[in-house]
């Protein structure tokens, strides 16, 4: 990034700073105003913005923005009422994130029949987390109850780190299942084949003709 476009950025955070009170009392959100912002200096606008997504500083920026929004949201939870109150975090991680990603796994492969299983998986891994930066505007606001946004910032601080053990499992299986020829994981591809025959014996019996059997 160039001097201009960093300071476009910063005068566009200044900007919001100022009337970021207002816009709390609205339905418009941080993220709203940041994406709409990208996309008119960005390459879908103006052009006003000179900078590569595969930049060190992009992902350096990244980082350290949801470090801060982890950290604020983590001073914000009441240690006292976490420990009476630790039921529902857990069933959230628990429970919640499991099943989320089961269904959004049979959605997406649903949806999308090109998609392998392990694919559809990578996919649910990626969507079913709660977005920190997303969540923010629940979180702070006053009328949800406390036990509530106290259950969601701890489930949106943790669900990344559970996350993503399972994502680089189903992303290595992902990769086996397109490359069994020259995978060298023999577990990985004994697993990925009899999913693979599974796959084919299903979609081969749903084109077989039915045969009457006749009542004796």
């Amino acid at each position: 990034m160039d001097t201009t476009s960093v300071t476009i950025v910063s005068l566009a955070i200044l900007l919001y700073n100022l009337v970021s009170a207002r816009l709390r009392q609205s339905i418009i959100t941080a993220p709203i105003v940041f994406v709409s912002f990208g996309l008119l200096v960005g390459n879908a606008g103006f052009r006003l913005l000179d900078f590569r997504l595969e930049h060190d500083a992009i992902h350096l920026l990244a980082e350290l923005t949801l470090i801060v929004v982890l950290f604020t949201d983590a001073s914000r939870v009441d240690l006292t009422l976490l420990r009476r109150e630790h039921d529902l975090p857990v069933r959230l991680l628990t429970i919640g994130l499991p099943l989320c990603m089961l269904i959004g796994t049979l959605t997406v492969w649903w949806l999308f029949p090109e998609f392998g299983l392990w694919q559809a998986a990578v996919l649910a891994a990626i969507v079913a987390p709660t977005d920190a930066a997303l969540a923010h505007s629940v979180v702070t606001n006053k009328l949800v109850p406390t036990r509530i946004r106290q259950a969601i910032s701890v489930e949106s601080g943790l669900n990344d780190g559970l996350c993503l053990p399972l994502f680089l499992i189903f992303l290595c299986g992902a990769r086996v299942a397109e490359h069994l020829e020259t995978t060298s994981y023999p577990l990985a591809k004994w697993y990925a084949v009899r999913t693979e025959r599974a796959k084919e014996i299903s979609q081969a019996a749903e084109h077989e003709p039915i045969v009457e059997m006749p009542f004796r």
